[in-house]
């Protein structure tokens, strides 16, 4: 029995996916009935998933048809993915630059949750490479990616990142507490760049600064990372002025203006 429950969740989801993709290739608002009988699933069963998709915003019912259409939660996917897009397009010639001039692996980082996600990577032309893998999923509060970001949100948002998040110690350098957390924000605002020393990782260390698109919206993190003994302490605030440098030609491309 617990087997064939799990074995059916995967079920569960691809039945969900074949309605939403029905309803979005029809191209008109579709009954429970209609539904059940392009994708072949019972209507008690295709009425469950309707409302699991309808509370998360991906489907909604008219009231007076009691038809389905696609939910603005579709259009909010498709907005954050074409602006990914355009981020990692107009940043990728800029990240390839600061690869050359510190010969460390570069990344970039947006937010998902209450992680950094990467969605770019530049190996250097030194041999050492580290792996930034796209699509990997980075804690907030003890990487640079992470570090830099957090810095530039509202107060608001890091009082609830704090109340939200366990701050757990991966490594011994891992900043401990939300007191030590704060006042090293206020140090990254200040100087606009934060130091991974390597907090995560205990062989990495890394730099990375905030892209902005507006004066009050970071949308991302540029980062020059490397091999903990390859990054020296007394090098860290001249990569840091790099990687400052790097993040604000990106975000006056991607349309920042300093007021």
């Amino acid at each position: 029995m617990i087997e064939a429950k799990r074995g059916n969740s995967p079920l569960t989801v691809e039945k969900a996916l074949k309605l939403l993709e029905e309803v979005a290739e029809a191209g008109v608002p579709l009954r429970i009935s209609e539904l059940s009988d392009r994708v072949s699933i019972n209507k008690s069963t295709c009425y469950r998933l309707l409302q699991a998709l309808s509370a998360r915003g991906y489907v909604t019912q008219d009231v007076d048809s009691s038809k389905y259409r696609l939910g603005y939660k579709i259009v909010e996917i498709s907005n954050a993915m074409l602006k990914s897009i355009e981020f990692r397009s107009v940043a990728r010639p800029h990240l390839v630059q600061l690869a050359r001039e510190t010969s460390l692996t570069v990344g970039l980082a947006v937010r998902n949750g209450w992680e950094m996600v990467y969605v770019d990577q530049v190996d250097g032309p030194g041999v050492i490479r580290l792996e930034l893998r796209v699509g990997s999923r980075w804690p907030m509060h003890c990487t640079a990616a992470g570090k830099a970001f957090l810095a530039f949100l509202r107060e608001e948002e890091i009082e609830d990142f704090l109340s939200l998040r366990n701050l757990k110690k991966h490594t011994r350098n891992t900043i401990g507490g939300a007191k030590k957390l704060v006042q090293e924000l206020r140090t990254i605002r200040v100087r606009g760049y934060a130091f991974n020393n390597a907090e995560y990782q205990k062989e990495v260390k890394a730099v990375g600064s905030p892209v902005f698109r507006t004066k009050r919206e970071v949308i991302g993190s540029v980062v020059a990372a490397g091999p903990a003994d390859n990054i020296f302490r007394a090098a860290v605030e001249s990569l840091g002025k790099k990687v400052r440098h790097a993040a604000q030609i990106i975000s006056e491309a991607m349309g920042y203006a300093e007021e």
